[in-house]
């Protein structure tokens, strides 16, 4: 039985000596990048959490404003629910309906959709189309003057 350390070919250093600082570091590096992990995900649940926090102020912002005007969500909107496109475009037109009426029944329309299917997007997107129908009803009035 030989006491003495074995060493790397070529080399007068110990092959252990070597290894230890591996041994050492590596549990570190392990433990470190785990740790890293539960940051990014903690983080990430916090920016969901905030997110969520988002939509869901949205969709009573959305709902208190069609509450007001007396739009009813609880059943498909009749202007959404049968129209074609073509007929919507006559429609706006004609000024028999504004860019704004159709806005508010699409709210309505995706808010049905939304407690009826458990869609959690659509709040986000139906609070930016308000300003889209603004500018459509204002190019809209636009065109009407403009035209002989």
């Amino acid at each position: 039985m030989c006491l003495l350390p074995e060493f790397l070919p070529g080399t007068d250093w110990p092959l252990g000596l070597l290894l230890l600082p591996l041994l050492i570091c590596l549990p570190i590096l392990l433990l470190l990048a785990g740790g890293r992990q539960v940051v990014l995900r903690r983080a990430w649940q916090r920016r969901l959490a905030v997110k969520h926090a988002d939509l869901a102020r949205q969709q009573l912002r959305v709902r208190a404003r069609l509450a007001e005007l007396g739009i009813p969500m609880n059943r498909p909107h009749p202007l959404v629910q049968g129209c074609t496109l073509s007929e919507l475009r006559r429609r706006l037109a004609e000024r028999s309906l504004r860019p704004r009426d159709l806005l508010y029944a699409s709210q309505a329309q995706c808010l049905y959709a939304l407690d009826h299917l458990g869609i959690g997007g659509l709040a986000e997107f139906i609070c930016e189309a308000e300003e889209w129908a603004e500018q459509l009803e204002t190019w809209t009035d636009e065109r009407i003057r403009a035209s002989p």
